[in-house]
């Protein structure tokens, strides 16, 4: 019996230590996880002149190789998806080098930041990021509480969690009194197109100060948060990150604002009917962006004041008083965009709204002439 008993021990010791190697080798078959943030510029549309961040995660030996990106539904054009309407979004896993080419491209610059995570937390985000993924596209887009940086932000706060790092004395230090449109000019501009269009479209919800959880993170802002609070270096630099898109041509904003006060100088009646041809198309457009779309950051837009439909019909009105009323009102918001310029407005914008008071004085000299 004592012998039986020896027997069964030793196997049951053999066993184990057999388990014990099987499980060991298996814990080292991919212990060559990699995770890094990348970075991808603006582009050259309204809905990209955020920039773009994703998460990379590969492992050479199972050669695995991905970066989870935000995705929303590919359809019509991304101008009408990111500004007429509130889109679904979530998180799809894409290869890195079709990721890499197709903003390679479209000129964007892309830049990668390898993350300093332990093999656990670089499981565990891999882990996270798959989850989400697995819930398709179950969240609204909205630029602010959940967007391509904050979602990268949570998952690698989710991956750490054991760290019990909070992050928001960075985040708060770094954006503290900014308007979430303070924050997008220090990467994107009025000059560019993309920049004057996106500028104008979304009015004057991003001019509220962040407070709370409305906290717009430019990706690149959560290189600098991550930065200060010691989990990460810049590394592995794919190609020469550039603060804005290429394809900007000379034909800038501000050309075509100087070009077109110039036009409304001319005296001749005729050349009302294209200047206000463009005030009608531009009064339309942000009539629907601001009363009819329901896209994030379009609830109200400062513009609308003097671009409406209403101001189109009335000035085609044979009425001094209306004419008068009309200068009136369009002077109070020239002085308005003068105080807010660089901030809300820019010259540009100031030009155009210019151009549209002189043809407005001249339509009062002609009424009172007749």
């Amino acid at each position: 019996m004592t012998r039986i008993l020896y027997i069964l021990l030793l196997f049951l010791t053999l066993t184990a230590s057999a388990q014990e190697k099987e499980d060991a080798s298996s814990d080292s078959l991919h212990t060559d996880v990699h995770a890094a943030l990348v970075v991808i510029t603006p582009g050259e549309t309204p809905s990209t002149m955020f920039g773009h961040m994703a998460i990379r995660m590969w492992c050479p030996s199972a050669g695995l190789d991905y970066c989870f990106t935000e995705k929303i539904p590919e359809w019509g054009n991304d101008f009408i998806t990111g500004v007429f309407r509130r889109v679904r979004e979530g998180i799809i896993p894409e290869e890195t080098k079709m990721f890499r080419d197709d903003y390679r491209k479209e000129g964007r610059g892309i830049t990668e930041y390898e993350l300093k995570l332990s093999l656990k937390e670089k499981q565990r985000l891999w882990m996270l990021l798959d989850k989400e993924f697995e819930k398709g596209l179950a969240y609204d887009l909205d630029y602010i509480t959940r967007g391509c940086a904050t979602i990268a932000t949570n998952m690698v706060l989710g991956a750490i969690y054991e760290r019990q790092i909070d992050l928001t004395p960075y985040i708060d230090k770094y954006i503290e009194g900014n308007t979430r449109r303070d924050i997008v000019l220090r990467y994107i501009d009025f000059n560019s197109w993309h920049g004057f269009i996106g500028h104008s479209i979304f009015g004057g919800t991003p001019d509220d100060e962040v407070s709370g959880d409305a906290k717009l993170i430019m990706p690149q802002d959560v290189i600098t948060v991550f930065d200060a609070a010691n989990l990460i270096h810049g590394k592995n630099v794919i190609c020469r990150p550039t603060v804005k898109a290429k394809g900007d041509s000379c034909f800038s904003p501000l050309v075509f604002a100087i070009l077109f006060l110039i036009l409304c100088l001319v005296k001749t009646d005729i050349i009302d009917y294209p200047v206000m041809a463009l005030h009608t198309f531009l009064g339309l457009f942000l009539c629907t962006v601001v009363f009819i779309s329901d896209a994030p950051g379009t609830e109200w837009n400062w513009l609308v004041v003097v671009f409406n439909p209403v101001v189109s019909v009335l000035f085609w009105f044979r009425n001094k008083n209306i004419h008068w009323a009309l200068v009136i009102v369009t002077m109070a918001f020239l002085l308005f965009m003068i105080i807010k310029l660089d901030t809300i407005f820019c010259i540009s914008q100031m030009l155009i709204v210019g151009g549209f008071l002189i043809r407005e004085i001249y339509k009062i000299i002609n009424v009172t002439q007749n």
